[in-house]
């Protein structure tokens, strides 16, 4: 544990930097409760966070940075969240609470559809078990999991980046369990990886080649065998217009990119050609406030005008507040919640035990974890 590390170095400065990123409610709540010990003992806590609702729970004093400069520093009981994300932002934001999704229950043919599927990662043996899942056109369904659950292979099977080793998959009522990756986008499928920079990016591309890898063969833009450049920088300037990618030249190589933009790339060209089914796998991992908005609003849009959205997401808060279904991982097993009748407390114990049922002989490991963190202490 990280924590732990921390602590074995220095006895009077513990730093955390996004300590709850991939924490249940659960996990929050002891780990919160072991710094509040920690900080009676003496120990000074700075506590790094873009989660404004737990900065305002555990923290006395709030220090706001813009563009590298600090904007604010005070108590922070005088502030409100919406104010600390003003002050981030620069500007006032309204609330990002969209109406749910009108997609009715009984549509005929959901978007994808995944039928028993089970499978197993050659490299890190995860592996996920008999998963039957649906999402249905103009929803966004919201897989929510501890890390390490099977979230990875999922995501990968359904994109075709691994075959499943038993069960169907269907895109649009066709079995594509057998198709590859460039088959799957042309059937309209869009893939927003959990890491931008390996996964999604070729850093040391610019941005017109990074906008062009999936569609360089496409009769559009190529003509025997050799790539029309004019097309491709056309489209290129639409699309970075579009998705307000900042950068100082189309030539610019993607990895001179911030965060943001980078991922903003990523969205102009998953998204730019409005597919019919999206797979974002913790879209805004390590974005700022307002990029985090940008990119919700994006996946809103999309949803909006009838897309299938598949978000995997480690942050319960994010998930929650952008999803119409949601279903928890745990061990490789997909199982779904009663969101959003249930409460969040709820869908964090199916993320920590398999189970919305309280358990009463006490947490995992999470509890193990926050003992030795006292034990340190």
């Amino acid at each position: 544990m990280e924590i732990l590390r921390a602590l074995a170095v220095a006895r009077r400065v513990l730093i955390l930097d996004e300590p709850t990123a991939v924490l249940t409610p659960q996990e929050t709540d002891q780990l919160f409760a072991a710094i509040g010990r920690l900080r009676q003992q003496g120990l000074a806590v700075a506590f790094i966070s873009h989660k404004l609702d737990e900065v305002s729970r555990l923290c006395d004093e709030v220090t706001i940075l813009r563009h590298g400069r600090r904007v604010h520093h005070g108590p922070t009981a005088e502030l409100t969240t919406d104010r600390m994300a003003e002050l981030m932002v620069g500007q006032a934001l309204s609330p990002l609470r969209p109406a749910r999704s009108l997609a009715p229950a009984s549509a005929p043919m959901p978007t994808l559809r995944l039928e028993n599927v089970s499978a197993v990662d050659p490299i890190s043996n995860r592996r996920i078990e008999a998963v039957s899942l649906e999402v249905r056109p103009g929803e966004i369904v919201g897989i929510a999991g501890v890390e390490g659950n099977g979230q990875d292979l999922l995501a990968a099977i359904i994109v075709g980046l691994r075959r499943p080793s038993a069960g169907r998959l269907l895109i649009d009522g066709h079995d594509v369990g057998r198709l590859g990756v460039r088959e799957r986008h042309q059937l309209g499928l869009a893939h927003v990886p959990a890491d931008r920079q390996s996964q999604a990016l070729v850093p040391t591309m610019n941005l017109v080649e990074n906008l062009i890898l999936k569609d360089y063969t496409s009769p559009a833009f190529a003509r025997t065998g050799l790539i029309r450049w004019g097309r491709v920088d056309a489209q290129a300037a639409e699309r970075l217009g579009r998705f307000d990618v900042r950068a100082g030249s189309t030539r610019t190589e993607a990895r001179h990119l911030s965060g943001g933009n980078q991922q903003k790339l990523v969205l102009a060209r998953e998204l730019g050609g409005s597919p019919r089914l999206i797979v974002a796998h913790n879209p805004v991992r390590g974005l700022d406030v307002a990029a985090t908005r940008f990119v919700f609003e994006q996946l809103l849009a999309q949803r909006a005008r009838g897309a299938a959205v598949l978000l995997i997401h480690s942050d319960l808060d994010e998930l929650l507040g952008r999803s119409d279904r949601v279903a928890g991982m745990f061990r490789g097993r997909c199982l779904p919640a009663d969101w959003p009748r249930c409460d969040r407390a709820a869908i964090g114990r199916l993320m920590l035990l398999g189970t919305q049922t309280e358990r009463r002989d006490g947490g995992p490991e999470a509890t193990r974890e926050c003992r030795k963190l006292d034990q340190a202490s």
